[in-house]
């Protein structure tokens, strides 16, 4: 009897084999999303209330990522939001958490930077129409916000922020935008997610997130939000050092490869492109991740983010 038992167990394959089966399409689910906690800390700069301000960020060297930037080059413009009925830790936390409905912003201001290092608030201008700064920016108008941002779309690419103060117990008509304005701490969990398995070394993969019902934060998550796709491989790392320097977490890829998402909520990842070329495939000796991305979030955290593991192919 023992003879037809073992015989039985090598005939087949064992219960819940996660590489029996497999194809080229890749489930995404939420049980193999990692977790996401981030918070904001930004820094009020004090001026006098009805003031045409100058802002400065020459002194800038990294952003709220820490990662180096030059302050010429990199913010390409400024914008100016104003949150009418919101308080500064409201709109930290909104941010942090990519919960700020568009119904709770009062106004913007935008100006391009042109590689300039500072600006005026009357530089900026409000649907074409020139923000004046003496008639609005009053601590009596809520919160006010300040975005230097690597990106002239709405929301895309914040590099750095701070809170303007208007007060009329203020004479300041200056403020330095700094590299502590804004301090980001996260929080990113992927030991505890399902490890998604995939054919090895085949480029011909079909990530598919139909599925996907939470984002990151298990929030409830809309599939069209998701812009983009990145694909991670690093050499020589685990988990735990992803999360250890999770903001990185580009940075200490070995390589990396990039695609758009056009509204369907699959795409093959043979169309994804890096500095190697075309996606190759999934390895059996790497670390792989795969990220799904938001543009237009205010967090730039991936809202979805796995780990992919090779299974023979």
């Amino acid at each position: 009897m023992w003879r037809r038992e073992l015989w039985l167990f090598l005939a087949f394959p064992a219960c819940g084999d996660p590489c029996a089966d497999l194809s080229t399409t890749v489930p995404l689910t939420d049980a193999s999303g990692y977790t996401y906690d981030g918070t904001l800390d930004i820094a009020g700069l004090p001026l006098a209330d009805a003031t045409d301000a100058t802002i400065t960020w020459d002194g800038l060297t990294v952003d709220l990522q820490g990662h180096p930037l030059d302050p010429a080059t990199d913010i390409v413009a400024v914008w100016i939001v104003n949150f009418r009925y919101l308080t500064e830790a409201e709109v930290e936390d909104g941010l942090g958490n990519d919960d700020i409905d568009q119904s709770e912003v009062g106004l913007f201001a935008f100006a391009e930077t042109g590689g300039a290092t500072s600006v005026q608030l009357s530089d900026l201008s409000v649907l074409s129409y020139p923000f004046d700064p003496t008639q609005y920016f009053q601590s009596s108008y809520g919160t006010w916000l300040l975005l230097l941002t690597g990106s002239t779309s709405p929301g895309q690419d914040t590099r750095m922020a701070a809170f303007l103060e208007p007060s009329p117990e203020q004479s300041a008509i200056s403020a330095a935008i700094t590299d502590d304005c804004t301090l980001l701490t996260v929080n990113a969990d992927l030991s505890s997610l399902t490890p998604v398995p995939v054919l090895s070394d085949t480029p011909d993969l079909v990530a598919d997130w139909s599925g996907l019902t939470l984002d990151a934060r298990k929030r409830p998550l809309d599939t069209r939000s998701i812009d983009g796709v990145m694909v991670a491989r690093y050499d020589g790392l685990t988990v735990s050092d992803i999360e250890a320097d999770f903001l990185d977490v580009e940075l200490m890829a070995d390589a990396l490869w990039y695609g758009d998402a056009t509204g369907d909520p699959s795409l093959a990842l043979s169309i994804l492109e890096g500095e190697e070329g075309a996606f190759p495939g999934v390895s059996d000796d790497a670390l792989w991740l795969l990220a799904l991305t938001c543009g237009t979030c205010a967090n730039p955290a991936p809202v979805y983010l796995t780990v992919l593991e090779g299974c023979g192919g």
